[in-house]
């Protein structure tokens, strides 16, 4: 009377290994959860929509990271292997590591961070963002202890590219145009004098 067989009534499943160990692991496991820096993404933890579309280690400070995407996502962290002692409150909890935003405080969240370069000497990283609402877009520059230097507000689409020559004082952009039959390029001299 039963709509569904019982467990006793069904066929063992049969156990298929695929590759080139067919064991069960034997070797301890280590747990990274002491050893592991998480980095937030967005300041609001009900908000885990952002999508990561860039990252990059500083090229001189490889403890530097930076980040861009969707969801007014544009960071930078400062990463060591010695985080700060939670104390013994919190034992078993993620240590977040600290960041700088590389968005002004102000943008809209439906902002896309679009794209970010650092400069070869470490100093700088170039951000271009373009809110969702109005299609403009815009580039910044932004020193490696997180202080903004300059900024250039004239893009009329988006910037997808940016990339600094060789001596670091000019940063190329290239932005799509005519519907993407066409593409602007733009060579910016920040000042680094807000």
């Amino acid at each position: 009377e039963n709509a569904y067989p019982s467990p006793e009534q069904l066929p063992s499943p049969i156990v298929a290994t695929v590759g080139p160990e067919q064991g069960t692991q034997v070797d301890k496991v280590n747990e990274l959860s002491a050893e592991t820096t998480f980095l937030e993404l967005s300041d609001d933890p009900s908000s885990r929509n952002a999508i990561l579309l860039q990252c990059e280690f500083n090229p001189r400070d490889s403890s530097i990271l930076a980040a861009a995407g969707t969801d007014a996502l544009a960071r930078m962290w400062t990463l060591s292997r010695t985080m700060p002692d939670l104390g013994s409150d919190s034992p078993g909890k993620p240590v977040f590591a600290p960041h700088h935003n590389l968005l002004d405080d102000n943008v809209p969240s439906t902002t896309t961070a679009t794209g970010l370069a650092w400069s070869s000497d470490g100093e700088n990283i170039a951000v271009s963002s373009e809110p969702l609402d109005d299609g403009t877009a815009k580039v910044e520059f932004w020193r490696k202890d997180g202080a903004l230097s300059a900024s250039v507000n004239t893009f009329d689409s988006p910037v997808i590219c940016l990339r600094w020559n060789l001596h670091n004082s000019a940063c190329l952009a290239l932005s799509p145009q005519n519907e993407g039959r066409g593409t602007q390029i733009t060579v910016m001299y920040p000042s680094y004098d807000l």
